[in-house]
């Protein structure tokens, strides 16, 4: 008879899950933050400084020697990465009138979906790469930083007063 292995101990991997549960955490509680401030100074330097947040706070976690340091980054990534949850739809009713949002809206919510789970696949493929846990971050980094660039050089201000038209597209 083969021997009875030893009860999985779950509070081995709290550690782990909460390296993702107080991210996860800190991507909903943001943009209480982000959301009022951008509509407040502008969505562009808002963009800017979350792009900017969320690249060194990679580099922070790509160097974590600690859990603890870790752990920091990722509630720091959290809250930068929450602005693109809530403000791309705010962006696009800024942009475009009330009969076109749904269009873009639309377009918006599968670039978000195709990016997530594209995500997925390409984590996967860095996890059981060679390159060894460290270059998880890295990989992140690089990401982080291109698109840092492609903020500065092309996000728009969007906060502006349009002026009332009626359906005719008449000044009122």
């Amino acid at each position: 008879m083969a021997p009875v292995e030893k009860a999985y101990d779950v509070r081995q991997c709290l550690p782990v899950r909460w390296l993702l549960t107080f991210n996860l955490l800190f991507l909903g509680l943001g943009n209480l933050f982000w959301i009022p401030l951008s509509e407040k100074i502008g969505k562009r330097p808002v963009l800017i400084a979350c792009s900017g947040l969320f690249f060194v706070s990679t580099i922070w976690a790509a160097v974590a020697q600690s859990y603890g340091s870790l752990l920091g980054a990722r509630i720091v990534q959290g809250f930068a990465a929450s602005v693109s949850e809530g403000i791309g739809p705010v962006i696009v009713a800024d942009m475009y009138f009330l009969h076109e949002r749904g269009l873009w809206i639309g377009i918006n919510l599968l670039l978000f979906t195709i990016g997530t789970s594209l995500g997925s696949i390409f984590s996967g493929l860095i996890a059981t790469a060679d390159s060894g846990p460290q270059w998880v971050w890295w990989h992140q980094v690089i990401l982080t930083g291109v698109l840092f660039v492609i903020v500065i050089l092309f996000q728009a201000e969007t906060n502006f007063n349009r002026p009332l038209e009626d359906e005719s597209g008449k000044p009122i």
